[in-house]
């Protein structure tokens, strides 16, 4: 059983697309094929994508932000921080004050900190340049100074960042060097990723400091965030620089020690966190404010822990998207393909969605940031992208289908009642059904000798002619075309649908098809052929209606007696010399109907007699109705009467169906037809 759904399913998919492949044109497949190597540009390479790659961003921060890693205080690393209060204080904004940096260093110093990042450029002189390159010089400790590359950068100029490199060298200190400070933030202005490193570069800040060039100067993947598991307690210890200066704190040996003790054996980075100078913007809002940036301070203690930790995470491998793209476009088009209006499928499409917004939340959940890079909304977009596409192919080629069958229909049914049909799907029109219908059967004479006669081109010409001019005839009086056998027609009225001049509207085809037929024969494209009349015969009676046949070909037809009483009228007609035979059923259904009696007639396969009327267009009112009455007191023996017929066909000499009519009833004889 296991195997037998995936199986059905892929045969079913299979056919699904067999038929939409089967409809479209070479142009479809084309733009379809075109559309779909679109869905999997953007479902791989959305992080290249304008406009895509934006969604990306918010979707991976929104990731990150559910998931931040959360860790206790870092022990390892001290922020010393330039604060507003700081600039205050000092009366100096920028640059900052060198000669509080000179005091704090010696503190730090004497307290035996591991190694020191200053996050400062010291770019320009100042008078108190002099005081902070002595405290340089006397360095025990390992101090690493901000520079930046030129033309790296726009921050500084060439003089500047040469006075960077002058400043460090005029320390004269081996412990004392440069290290890269720069900063790289996406298009958005978001910092999410270590900077890229050129060959020959300075090495980064944090990696100066711990010795890891080695591992990290290829590094361009992203930086790793982490939030405090406390409320009270910031990831970094971080001290405002003016606690290193005051003297009364300084001299006082408990408080002295008490700050050396934070200080000992860990990396202490000084820089500023002010309000609104060196701030950027992270990839998530800060947990528990509004806050979604950070100083540059912060971030290189994020990255300095990072090095520490040496966590460097590899990019997501092309082949992860290229797989993941694999699966998603394929439920995107079968999604699309087997579109029904149903609980399973909503569900289904419930199912697929939520699997597409769980998978890179999971990754995230699982291990934090990995899913940088991870195309989570190019995903998303090229599964809507699929799944819209077949919804677009599979509605046009079921409105061209719905053109095609009204087109069909309409080859059989008048154009009202096909619309209504394709209008209401639901209502099963078309299924077996008693109905009280109007049978109309046609012929044309000799049309078996034209066939022996004739080259099969020319009859096939003609036949397909003459039943186009018949169907036509049909169609415009609303009736449904039930068959074509050979030359003959065979039309209804009263089914699929039913109307209540139905009687008056096959009566009145039954007048054009003669009238058709006639006008076929004068045809100067046929008229060589010496084409026989055509017949008609109508009936009115029940009928068994609908589509029967096979599992592979249905028909929609009539059948029972009313079917063959139809064809032995149409059959009659040359026996009784007429063109046009109508049953009495018909006459006594459709009022306004202008026929004149001919008889009783006995039909093949029946016992009982029935009366047939021709239609008399070409009598006045008053003589159809002085006719009838003849004919009424004929049948009742009035001597008069007939006298009056034998007359009445005598005047009228070129009416053979009157004159065998006359001869039928002075034989007082019931004819088999």
């Amino acid at each position: 059983m296991q195997n037998v759904l995936p199986v059905g399913v892929f045969r079913t998919t299979a056919s699904r697309l067999d038929w939409l492949l089967g409809w479209m044109g070479p142009s479809s497949k084309v733009v379809a094929l075109l559309a779909l190597g679109l869905a999997l540009v953007v479902a791989t390479l959305s992080w290249r994508l304008p406009g895509i790659v934006d969604a990306e961003r918010a979707l991976f921060g929104l990731r990150y932000s559910l998931f931040i890693e959360r860790a206790r205080q870092d022990d390892r690393i001290v922020q010393i921080a330039y604060t507003d209060e700081t600039l205050r204080t000092t009366g100096k904004r920028s640059p900052l004050d060198r000669q509080i940096l000179a005091k704090t260093l010696a503190a730090i110093d004497d307290a035996g900190a591991k190694a020191i990042g200053i996050d400062i450029l010291i770019d320009t002189p100042q008078a108190e340049d002099a005081e902070l390159q002595a405290a340089l010089h006397r360095m025990k400790t390992p101090v690493v100074l901000a520079g930046v590359e030129v033309p790296e950068t726009d921050l500084l100029s060439a003089e500047q960042a040469a006075y960077a490199r002058k400043f460090a060298a005029l320390a004269d200190n081996k412990n004392v060097r440069l290290g890269n400070a720069k900063l790289q933030t996406d298009t958005d202005g978001v910092l999410r990723r270590w900077p890229l490193m050129k060959q020959g570069e300075m090495p980064l800040m944090s990696l100066a400091l711990a010795d890891a060039v080695g591992k990290f100067r290829s590094y361009s993947g992203p930086l790793r965030y982490r939030a405090s598991s406390s409320s009270d307690q910031p990831l970094f210890a971080s001290f405002p620089i003016d606690l290193f200066t005051d003297d009364v704190l300084m001299k006082n040996d408990e408080t002295r020690q008490l700050f050396f003790e934070q200080l000992r054996g860990r990396y202490v980075l000084i820089g500023a966190n002010l309000i609104d100078v060196d701030q950027f913007d992270m990839p998530f809002g800060d947990p528990g404010s509004d806050r979604s940036f950070t100083s540059g301070l912060d971030v290189q203690s994020h990255m300095l822990a990072q090095v520490l930790d040496d966590l460097r995470y590899d990019p997501v491998p092309a082949w992860v998207p290229i797989a993941f793209s694999a699966m998603v476009i394929p439920l995107g088009l079968v999604t699309g393909l087997f579109y029904r209006r149903t609980t399973i499928w909503s569900s289904a499409v419930i199912a697929e969605l939520a699997m597409l917004i769980a998978v890179p939340f999971g990754f995230q959940a699982a291990v934090p940031y990995p899913t940088y890079g991870f195309p989570a909304f190019g995903l998303l977009l090229a599964w809507f992208f699929v799944f819209g596409l077949m919804l677009v192919l599979r509605r046009s080629i079921v409105w061209e289908q719905g053109k095609v069958a009204q087109l069909a229909l309409t080859r059989y049914l008048p154009p009202d009642i096909a619309q209504e049909i394709l209008n209401s799907p639901s209502k099963d029109y078309l299924s077996g059904d008693r109905r009280m219908i109007f049978t109309l059967f046609t012929d044309l004479e000799g049309f078996t000798s034209l066939c022996q006669r004739l080259d099969p081109a020319i009859v096939a010409a003609l036949l397909n002619d003459y039943l186009e001019r018949l169907s036509r005839v049909v169609i415009d009086a609303g009736g449904t075309i039930d068959k074509y056998v050979g030359d003959a027609l065979v039309a209804i009225w009263g089914a699929p649908l039913s109307k209540e001049d139905d009687g008056m509207r096959a009566y009145q085809a039954a007048l054009k098809l003669y009238a058709e037929g006639e006008a076929f024969r004068a045809d100067d494209r046929w008229s060589a052929h010496d084409i026989g009349r055509t017949r008609v015969g109508l009936h009115y009676g029940e009928a068994i209606v609908g589509n029967f046949g096979g599992k592979d070909r249905v028909h929609y037809t009539a059948l029972g007696d009313t079917i063959n009483v139809a064809a032995r009228l149409e059959g009659a007609n040359k026996e009784l010399a007429t063109k046009i035979l109508v049953s009495g059923d018909v006459v006594k259904r459709v009022d306004g109907v202008q026929c004149r009696p001919m008889g009783s007639i006995v039909l093949r396969g029946r016992d009982a007699p029935i009366i047939v009327f021709e239609p008399a267009e070409h009598m006045t009112g008053e003589e159809l109705q002085s006719f009838s009455d003849l004919y009424r007191r004929s049948l009742a023996g009035d001597p008069a009467a007939w006298a009056e017929m034998q007359a009445l066909s005598a005047r009228n000499s070129d009416d053979a169906a009157l004159a065998l009519f006359v001869k039928r009833m002075a034989a007082e004889t019931r004819f088999s037809l």
